[in-house]
């Protein structure tokens, strides 16, 4: 299921004319494929196990920013 959703959303980017711009493609593409597989994926069981103090992760042009406290 989750490649099936990185692939919907690689598309999207097709559709809105935003993957001819081959950095924002990638950059897009790594941040929606990352945090899909990891951030999204951590908590499968039930949104209440989800800590009350979990930060949103920041990301960049280099990928994911590690900026101090927990992320998922």
């Amino acid at each position: 299921m989750d490649r099936r959703a990185i692939a919907c959303f690689d598309q999207a980017l097709e559709d809105a004319g935003l993957a001819t711009d081959e950095l924002l493609r990638k950059t897009l593409h790594d941040y929606f494929a990352w945090a899909t597989v990891t951030t999204m994926a951590a908590y499968p069981a039930s949104p209440d196990d989800v800590p009350a103090d979990l930060r949103i992760a920041t990301w960049s042009w280099d990928g994911p920013q590690v900026t101090g406290g927990r992320h998922g």
